[in-house]
């Protein structure tokens, strides 16, 4: 029998392989469409005017959805000069300690005031985006 925890495991990876896969095909949409924009401009001298806006909102969903999915595969890119010199345990100390100090730091005021401010703006907001 598996136990709850594995249950819960097992989800969880298969959701970060989704949302890879989603971010996958943004990114080959995005290659697509940037692809076809400049196509479309240089041989035709008919530029289309969406592909540079909805690419920006894309690279920021592409950021998000695979983050989880490297996070989980220890894939980000990683300075190891002093971390090669430590106990396995330590490493690991340092690791959490390092992750919570990264989510706090994102989480704190300077995280929040662009988000705040683009919020309160007249400015036009895409309206699938939210």
């Amino acid at each position: 029998m598996v136990s709850k925890e594995g249950k819960l495991h097992r989800f969880l990876d298969l959701l970060n392989s989704v949302m890879a896969g989603i971010a996958a095909t943004m990114v080959i949409f995005m290659m697509l469409a940037i692809s076809y924009s400049v196509m479309m401009r240089y041989l035709f001298n008919r530029p289309i005017a969406w592909i540079v806006e909805i690419s920006s909102y894309l690279m920021l969903y592409i950021t998000f959805l695979g983050t989880a999915w490297l996070l989980r595969r220890d894939g980000h890119v990683e300075i190891d000069l002093f971390t090669m010199m430590m106990k396995p345990r330590t490493k690991a100390k340092l690791k959490a300690i390092l992750s919570i100090g990264g989510a706090v730091v994102g989480l704190s005021w300077p995280g929040k005031e662009p988000s705040l401010r683009s919020t309160t703006s007249e400015e036009e907001l895409w309206p699938w985006i939210f």
